[in-house]
């Protein structure tokens, strides 16, 4: 797609669409201008970490008992609303707060998640392989995200060469929604000085 449009992009991505975004960086790298990242979903990072980072994977993953028992009882609208609750660090209920159309896009595509929960593994990244993009690249998060989300930004902002990190205060995993103008300050503010 960046190659039809015939000229560098400035690439933004968030959760799982990380490791692809880090993949496009290093393997086309005349085509992105700039990378911002919004908490890049790479546990492969943590697995053989810290203890720090290894309680907070099992903590994230043990979130998602309630997404495991909707996905066994067939249930994928269930699924996908604790799949939200649990990412975004939401009490049990919390998905009826989001705002309506984040709410209306995730039932609305319930029907594709047990491609999502099913699917094959990301292609796992380790910190040698982003040292090689060359994008200047922003990493932010969520001030009250999950421990998960932090440590895997603040790990993957130490592994890009010059990366620069910045964190929205008061919001989760749904920061590029539930504060989506300073996101796109932040954003429009790198990419306007790189």
């Amino acid at each position: 797609m960046v190659e039809a449009i015939g000229k560098p992009v400035n690439l933004v991505a968030l959760s799982n669409g990380g490791p692809p975004a880090i993949l496009a960086a290093l393997l086309a790298p005349d085509l992105v201008k700039t990378l911002v990242l919004y908490e890049p979903n790479l546990p492969d990072l943590l697995f053989d970490g810290t203890e720090e980072e290894v309680a907070a994977v099992e903590a994230f993953f043990a979130g998602m008992d309630d997404v495991g028992a909707a996905v066994e009882a067939g249930d994928d609208a269930e699924a996908a609303r604790a799949l939200v609750e649990a990412i975004y660090a939401l009490p049990e209920g919390g998905f009826e707060t989001l705002d309506p159309v984040q709410k209306t896009m995730v039932l609305d595509n319930a029907h594709t998640f047990d491609l999502l929960w099913n699917g094959p593994d990301a292609i796992p990244i380790n910190c040698e392989d982003p040292s090689g993009i060359k994008a200047p690249t922003l990493v932010v998060n969520g001030g009250d995200t999950l421990a998960a989300w932090r440590i895997e930004a603040e790990v993957i902002a130490g592994c890009i060469p010059g990366a620069t990190r910045a964190e929205i205060v008061g919001v989760g995993h749904n920061g590029i929604l539930a504060a989506k103008d300073e996101f796109l300050g932040l954003t429009l503010q790198f990419v306007d000085t790189h």
